[in-house]
């Protein structure tokens, strides 16, 4: 278990790591990566909490990643956001990997040869300004950039993902109005 395991920033006390094993198979013969939550005690003890397996509405998308390394951070973090939030639908639309809440757009991505692109909205953008920028992230009106040679941080990630699930509770439509 311990070989393979990359862990990730730190999150609400647990680590997160993204574990790859040929014996790793899902009951439904799903691809064999998985996104493994794991508990860490300090004590030199790692206990597997959970394990999500690849997003399988995304794969023809990352199928299409002609970098590896490209392609290996986009899932991990997309899968990420499935372990994190269980609650959000994952889809496709044009042509980018998105999440949805009861119809609505939360988090969408898309890729260039700098950064991955995250787009919580206008109103997300907004609101994480200067969160973004002391990040040390770029950022433009519609989007924030992960460099692809730069960790994601997944705590201001998953705050730009809970203030969308909270303001758009009551929307009924895609993007906000």
């Amino acid at each position: 278990m311990g070989r393979n395991i990359r862990a990730l920033k730190g999150f609400k006390g647990l680590v997160r790591g993204y574990y790859k094993s040929p014996h790793l198979l899902h009951k439904t013969k799903m691809p064999v990566r998985a996104f493994v939550l794991l508990f860490f005690d300090f004590s030199s003890k790692v206990k597997l909490t959970k394990e999500i397996p690849m997003i399988e509405t995304f794969q023809p998308f990352l199928n299409d990643i002609p970098d590896p390394a490209q392609k290996e951070r986009t899932e991990e973090v997309l899968n990420w956001i499935q372990a994190t939030y269980p609650q959000l639908s994952p889809r496709i639309a044009w042509n980018q990997p998105m999440f949805t809440d009861h119809g609505t757009f939360i988090i969408g991505f898309s890729l260039s040869k700098q950064h991955l692109a995250c787009t919580p909205e206008l109103a997300g953008i907004r609101h994480f300004s200067e969160t973004i920028k002391k990040a040390g992230y770029d950022h433009t009106m519609m989007l924030m950039k992960f460099p692809w040679n730069k960790p994601i941080d997944y705590v201001l990630l998953g705050q730009m993902i809970e203030f969308n699930i909270a303001e758009k509770a009551d929307v009924q439509t895609f993007w906000r109005k």
